[in-house]
C-alpha cells in the first residue's frame, strides 16, 4: 500500500534586488498616481495648512516617504523649508537630481533621532496603508514628540469608504498592507495628543462614472461607489506656536 503522499515543494524565487523594486515603484507612481505636475496641483490645497507655522517658526516640514518629491518642491518654490525621508534609493536619486533635500533612511529611525519640537510640520502621502499597526502607532507617537507646539500633521491615504477603493483599486499596489479608515486614523492621532483633527475627503470619481438618477437609492449607490477615493487627516500638536 502506497505511503502518504508528500506535500508539494516549491522553489523559492530568486531575490529581486531592491534597486529593481525601487525602479518598479517609480514607474508605478507614474502609471497609477499620475504625472508630477498633476500631483503638484492636487497638493496645492495643503499649503494653507502649513504655511503659517513654517514661516513663523522657521522650522522645516518633514515629508515621510516623499516619493518623487512633488510636495517638497512645491513648498520650496514658496520659500518654505521642506525635506524628505525615504527608504527607496531610486526615489532619493530622483529627488536629488532636482536638488531637493532628502535623506535615505527608515522614517521611524530618523524621527526617533530628531530633537523634540524640532519640526514645524510633518506630512506623509499614501504611506500609512503600507505600515503594520505597531509601526504606525510609534510613528504618530514620534511625530507628536518632534513637532513644535502648533505644528501640523498631514496624512493622506486611500479612502475605504469608497467600496471600489476598499475592495479593488487599493490592491493595485502589492506593498499595501490594509486600508485605514478615517475614524481609526483620527482616533489614533487623538490618542497621541493631537488636537483640532479634520478629515478632508478627496478625489471623487468623475460625474460620468455615476449611475444616472436622482432618487435616494441611486445617490447612496453613487456615494459608495463613486465618492472620494482618498482622504487626509490634518491634525495639530497642542500648544502655542513658537
Amino acid at each position: 500500500m502506497a505511503g502518504n503522499p508528500q506535500p508539494a515543494t516549491y522553489e523559492i524565487p530568486l531575490h529581486v534586488e531592491d534597486i529593481e523594486v525601487d525602479a518598479y515603484y517609480l514607474a508605478f507612481e507614474a502609471k497609477f498616481r499620475g504625472p508630477e505636475d498633476e500631483i503638484t496641483g492636487k497638493l496645492e490645497k495643503y499649503t494653507p495648512y502649513v504655511e503659517d507655522i513654517l514661516r513663523t517658526s522657521q522650522l522645516p516640514l518633514l515629508d515621510i516617504g516623499m516619493g518623487r518629491g512633488e510636495w517638497i518642491k512645491l513648498l520650496n518654490t514658496k520659500g518654505l523649508k521642506a525635506q524628505g525621508v525615504d527608504q527607496s534609493e531610486e526615489m532619493i536619486r530622483h529627488c536629488r537630481e532636482q536638488n531637493l533635500s532628502v535623506v535615505h533612511a527608515d522614517a521611524l529611525d530618523y524621527l526617533s533621532n530628531l530633537k523634540e519640537k524640532s519640526i514645524g510640520a510633518i506630512s506623509s502621502f499614501h504611506v500609512v496603508e503600507h505600515l503594520p499597526f505597531e509601526i504606525l502607532f510609534r510613528l504618530l507617537k514620534e511625530a507628536y514628540r518632534v513637532l513644535s507646539p502648533g505644528g501640523i500633521l498631514i496624512l493622506e491615504t486611500p479612502n475605504p469608504e469608497n467600496v471600489l477603493v476598499g475592495s479593488h483599486t487599493f490592491y493595485h499596489d502589492f506593498s499595501h498592507k490594509n486600508p485605514v479608515t478615517p475614524n481609526s486614523l483620527q482616533f489614533l492621532a487623538e490618542y497621541h495628543g493631537f488636537k483640532d483633527c479634520e478629515i478632508l475627503r478627496l478625489n471623487p470619481y468623475p460625474e460620468s462614472a455615476k449611475v444616472p438618477g436622482n432618487d435616494l437609492l441611486t445617490e447612496r449607490v453613487n456615494g459608495h461607489l463613486c465618492g472620494p477615493q482618498d482622504y487626509a487627516l490634518i491634525a495639530k500638536r497642542a500648544g502655542n506656536k513658537q
